[in-house]
């Protein structure tokens, strides 16, 4: 109030706008320029850390292009494949024996029985050639040229020739199919040494009572590479 009007008057404060905000309260935003909201505790808006963690990974993040084989690669892996499965077959057959499930036997052949280092009785695995059969009227004579076994227990064709010795085998068998030549493999036991003529020669030759006897194929189907040295007999 002036001494010239008796009037009240009073002044009007200068309303200054505020710069506009982005607020959050309770999970409500609010924007601010200059009005009059109810005052309450605020704090500034923004993204809660875990997701703004993902979506900087995800970013960043690429998905890899598988890359086309090359036509060298696939061709060699196709070769590959059939020459791994024709190791692994042969492999397997190298290891069968038809007397895998026989029992243990002595690791003697024909010469140590001629030396006297075998008893009778001991159970002997021996192999060979042919070289003559006689059907007698309860078992049948095989007189055999002992020859070293591979892994498979079969004679070693190509190679030459030891002691001979005579297998004894009950029954009859058919002197075509067990004919001079054809390799087999006979497991029994020793009895004695038998003094034979051949020819003109009288030669000792140790026999065996034999329960299991392999006639083997007059071709091997199995590939000639082979792996390993058998337990054979020594000649």
């Amino acid at each position: 109030m002036t001494p010239q009007d008796n009037t009240l008057t009073f002044a009007t404060p200068a309303v200054v706008p505020r710069p506009a905000v982005i607020w959050q309260d309770e999970g409500i935003p609010y924007r601010s320029a200059g009005m009059n909201f109810i005052d309450r505790p605020i704090r500034p808006f923004s993204l809660p850390s875990s997701i703004a963690t993902v979506s900087r990974s995800f970013r960043s993040t690429t998905v890899p292009r598988s890359r086309p084989e090359s036509p060298i690669r696939a061709a060699r892996t196709r070769l590959l494949l059939p020459a791994l499965l024709a190791v692994v077959l042969l492999a397997a057959g190298c290891a069968t024996s038809p007397f895998s499930g026989a029992g243990p036997v002595v690791a003697k052949g024909p010469a140590d029985a001629l030396r006297g280092e075998i008893a009778p009785g001991e159970r002997v695995l021996w192999g060979g050639r042919i070289v003559g059969v006689v059907n007698a009227s309860d078992v049948t004579e095989l007189e055999i040229l002992a020859l070293p076994l591979d892994r498979a227990d079969r004679p070693r064709a190509s190679a030459e020739g030891g002691v001979r010795f005579v297998v004894r085998y009950p029954g009859f068998l058919e002197p075509v199919n067990y004919a001079p030549g054809r390799l087999l493999t006979a497991l029994g036991r020793f009895t004695t040494v038998e003094t034979r003529t051949v020819g003109e020669f009288d030669i000792e030759q140790p026999v065996i009572d034999a329960r299991q006897v392999e006639l083997w194929p007059v071709r091997d189907p199995r590939p000639q590479t082979q792996f390993g040295i058998g337990v054979g007999i020594r000649l």
